[in-house]
């Protein structure tokens, strides 16, 4: 499948030289593709390319229906990389002009094809939230003090701005929606009540 770059940011024919992003040679590279399950500010929900070098590599600032087949997959493509002038307002990042993408040897592809954004991976354990970390969990557990505990026994520390979100252990099991950071520390975006595999999730739109 291939496709072309829908960042906002990315100049247009005719704009002056100081507003043109730098493009870099054309290359191919495989990497996780991954969408933010939910927008930020000013709308962005950023789909990035997951590099083995460990850089995130910008393919679109909002998500793109037609490619929800590969979230989560490791896939290869094809591409220049840019960067966009001061001034132009973008995310300071490394972002990517797709010519093609197509799922990497070996990966196996979503059945059937999505038609919503699929969710992060459901985390009923401390180990498999930590196996996010870096990146968005939907985490299904009770508040306990300052933790969130999974029904395995495990436990994982909620970040102070998070504990004001999740109800005490009285209310029982919870799903939230999750940033894990890299020392595994939850920083909760969304709560939602039982097992939501969807909690706070958001289909989104590349326009």
């Amino acid at each position: 499948m291939s496709g072309t770059a829908t960042t906002d940011a990315i100049a247009t024919p005719g704009l002056p030289s100081d507003a043109a992003p730098a493009y870099g040679d054309r290359v191919t590279f495989e990497a996780v593709y991954r969408v933010a399950p939910q927008p930020a500010g000013k709308r962005l929900q950023e789909v990035v390319l997951l590099r083995d070098d460990g850089e995130r590599w910008i393919r679109s600032y909002r998500p793109i229906p037609a490619e929800f087949q590969y979230q989560g997959r490791r896939v290869r493509v094809t591409g220049r990389p840019y960067t966009n002038p001061p001034t132009v307002q973008s995310v300071d990042a490394t972002h990517f002009a797709l010519d093609t993408i197509e799922l990497a040897p070996g990966e196996t592809p979503i059945t059937p094809a999505p038609t919503a954004l699929p969710p992060p991976p459901l985390a009923r354990s401390a180990a498999a939230a930590r196996e996010q970390a870096g990146w968005y969990a939907v985490c299904v557990g009770t508040r306990r003090g300052d933790d969130l505990a999974f029904s395995d026994g495990g436990s994982l520390p909620l970040s102070a701005t998070s504990r004001s979100l999740v109800p005490p252990h009285a209310d029982g099991e919870h799903s939230m929606l999750v940033w894990v950071t890299s020392d595994g520390v939850l920083d909760v975006r969304t709560v939602c009540p039982g097992v939501t595999p969807r909690c706070g999730v958001v289909d989104g739109s590349a326009r």
